[in-house]
């Protein structure tokens, strides 16, 4: 007689039952930026200054000297959408970048999913950033 583990029998006994357990909701958007991601961020020759409110603002000088840059940023899991709303180098709205990122207590780095926007990609998709 084939022996069966009791954690088996329990995951299998919905499909045994006819019953399908549930799918998984899909994440939701948050309603407020992450504490690990809000601050001043520098890389290599920008800054961008997360607010706790899902809004940024960027500049070309690692300091926040000059802001080049503001906009809002959505945020589902780990993936982080930016939508630039005004500035010198703002994109346009329909050119919303779309990213994966990673944060520790001291980096903070984007992969690119998607971002048509080239003076966005480049800078963010380069270098990690460091929290000032």
């Amino acid at each position: 007689m084939p022996i069966l583990c009791h954690a088996c029998i329990l995951a299998l006994a919905p499909f045994a039952l006819g019953v399908e357990p549930k799918p998984t909701p899909p994440p939701q958007p948050l309603s407020s930026t992450p504490p690990a991601l809000v601050g001043i961020w520098t890389g290599q020759n920008y800054s961008m200054e997360i607010h706790p409110d899902l809004t940024y603002r960027a500049s070309g000088t690692p300091n926040m000297a000059q802001v080049d840059v503001t906009g809002r940023i959505r945020i589902v899991g780990h993936t982080i959408t930016f939508t630039d709303t005004s500035g010198r180098f703002a994109c346009p709205p329909s050119q919303a970048g779309e990213y994966t990122f990673t944060v520790s207590a001291t980096t903070l780095t984007f992969k690119v999913l998607r971002d048509p926007c080239d003076g966005r990609r480049a800078p963010l998709s380069t270098n990690p950033l460091t929290r000032k």
